[in-house]
């Protein structure tokens, strides 16, 4: 449960930071319009709109959380800085960083596919459809590069004897409790607040975490050393 509880708080934090971001993009951007929370996704709706708005509340947000990402990457899990972390913080972390990485690489081609989210930024720079699905494409790339970077920080929270070597049936024993049993409850979770409809972005945003921990369940077994 402790995974679980983990997740459910690391989903919603991520939620409140990218509200953060999209109410900051609208208080530097002068929009009059609203903000509005439903069903786990985030919409603005406005009358009229000027490109300054347009990139305020769909780029800045994005271009905030790549930051927030390296943030994390590189002061936390490259251990470019240390802190203290009980393994209930650890757990809260890697969630958040996972839906992060998921957001941050692998939501934009879908968005852009989609025609929402970051499609709109791009073209009201008119940029073409084909430069969008390059940059789409370029980040979905580097979301497949970063993937195995999941279980690095998760391997830390494996309940197995340290600096011993393990199998894989011990490995997946412990992914059935920190990785599928969570975001299964997480899926109801939010089925059930939604009303019985998870919709677009939130869907996709956990087709692409599900992806990420199948791709990393085959990865993680390999390991026979957790230090």
């Amino acid at each position: 449960m402790e995974s679980t509880l983990a997740l459910i708080l690391g989903f919603a934090g991520f939620q409140l930071v990218f509200f953060f971001f999209k109410w900051t993009g609208s208080i530097i951007s002068g929009f009059n319009g609203m903000i509005k929370w439903n069903h786990f996704g985030i919409y603005t709706i406005a009358h009229t709109w000027v490109l300054k708005q347009v990139l305020a509340l769909y780029l800045f947000p994005e271009v905030a959380l790549l930051l927030l990402f390296l943030l994390f990457y590189l002061f936390f899990f490259r251990k470019l800085f240390v802190i203290n972390r009980t393994p209930f913080v650890l757990f809260v972390f890697n969630w958040f960083y996972l839906v992060l990485m998921v957001t941050v690489f692998f939501m934009p081609l879908i968005q852009i596919i989609h025609g929402s989210g970051i499609y709109y930024s791009l073209s009201w720079l008119r940029l073409s459809r084909t430069d969008q699905l390059i940059i789409g494409m370029t980040l979905m790339i580097l979301f497949l590069l970063n993937i195995f970077s999941v279980s690095s920080v998760f391997s830390k929270s494996l309940i197995v004897p340290k600096k011993q070597f393990v199998n894989s049936k011990d490995i997946l024993q412990n992914l059935l409790y920190i990785w599928y049993l969570p975001v299964a409850i997480l899926f109801i979770v939010i089925y059930l607040i939604s009303g019985g409809e998870i919709r677009f972005p939130v869907d996709f945003l956990i087709y692409g975490i599900v992806l990420s921990l199948i791709i990393n369940s085959f990865y993680i077994t390999t390991f026979k050393v957790i230090v």
